[in-house]
């Protein structure tokens, strides 16, 4: 998703799907009107997989989730 695609002034919706070139799917969930960060998942192989938060919603900045090793 685009910076302007997560931005809190565009939100409209609970969540947002939205799916590139590539065929990648991300969904995001930006809880706008509440202190919890939104979040970020990514489609992997049948599975929603959380890749970021959001903390800074009006800019959209995503802080990337440490993958398990």
């Amino acid at each position: 998703m685009s910076e302007k695609d997560r931005w809190k002034a565009r939100q409209r919706y609970s969540f947002r799907v939205q799916m590139d070139a590539a065929c990648t799917v991300q969904m995001l969930i930006p809880h706008v009107h509440e202190d919890r960060p939104g979040e970020i998942y990514e489609r992997r192989e049948r599975r929603w997989v959380l890749i970021g938060h959001i903390y800074d919603k009006d800019s959209g900045t995503i802080s990337p989730i440490k993958e398990a090793p």
